[in-house]
């Protein structure tokens, strides 16, 4: 799951400042160098105004199954192909508001099922539709049949399921369409959210940072006065070092500081290349 990270809200409709259908602030974020914020985030840092989340719910018509082997179309042209629809592409299973560590397939194709998506990507096919290709997948159950109904928040995507909450706090609202539905969440409040709006209208854009990743190509060599490190950013060069100076301390701990003064000055004799 997504980490709780504070979104920054980067359209801001009451500052008159524009707001962005679904794909469009995808690419918003990403020219900020960040991501939409998850659903979880808006939910921990509920927004003011409705905002889209990172991640998609995907589901049959009211009281329908997911049919084995078939795409799932929203009439939007949203799709979720088949070869994503198997139980092996499952991540995280949620059965009667629990998770469930070895499930019974066949859940999959049960009525009262959803899926929540966090896409890696979307891909624009030939014939227009939009299609998702998942990083991830947690299948819900049981997923809310009828829009405006009150339900248990699971607090593993904070998504309402079809259960009674016992407490105020556990109580969140969903609102659908009664079709298929390949929907990217609207977090309206922290007690509600919608899936009943197309991919296009316009919502409030938030963003959080993206981890600077790990380097691929990290290279030393021996230089004059010390080493030469390339292929690697100031920022990861700066994690790295923070990292071995915390290890140094631990070792200065319990081993003799003398016998440690070589590796000590390796650890600060670097300068960066390109």
């Amino acid at each position: 799951m997504s980490p709780h990270l504070k979104p920054v809200c980067l359209f801001n409709p009451k500052a008159g400042s524009s707001k962005a259908g679904r794909l469009a602030a995808e690419v918003e974020v990403e020219k900020r160098g960040m991501k939409l914020a998850s659903n979880l985030s808006l939910c921990k840092y509920p927004p003011k105004f409705e905002t889209w989340a990172r991640e998609l719910l995907v589901h049959p018509e009211q009281g329908g199954k997911f049919i084995k082997d078939m795409d799932v179309v929203d009439s939007t042209g949203w799709t979720l192909e088949a070869k994503y629809l198997n139980p092996e592409s499952i991540n995280y299973w949620i059965v009667d508001g629990k998770h469930v560590d070895k499930p019974n397939h066949d859940y999959l194709f049960r009525e009262n099922v959803g899926l929540f998506i966090d896409p890696e990507k979307f891909i624009i096919s030939l014939e227009k539709k939009v299609l998702i290709v998942p990083a991830t997948i947690v299948l819900l159950h049981p997923f809310i049949q009828k829009t405006s109904t009150e339900g248990t928040v699971n607090k593993h995507t904070c998504v309402p399921l079809d259960q009674r909450p016992e407490t105020a706090q556990e109580q969140m609202t969903l609102y659908r369409l009664p079709g298929v539905g390949v929907k990217p969440i609207i977090r309206t409040t922290a007690q509600s959210i919608r899936i009943d709006c197309k991919p296009d209208t316009l919502h409030a854009v938030a963003g959080v940072p993206v981890k600077d990743p790990a380097p691929k190509n990290l290279q030393v060599e021996p230089a004059e006065n010390g080493i030469v490190i390339s292929g690697i950013t100031a920022p990861q060069l700066k994690e790295l070092l923070g990292k071995a100076e915390k290890a140094l301390q631990a070792l200065h701990m319990t081993v003799r500081p003398g016998n440690l003064r070589d590796v000590d000055r390796f650890v600060r004799a670097f300068r960066i290349k390109g």
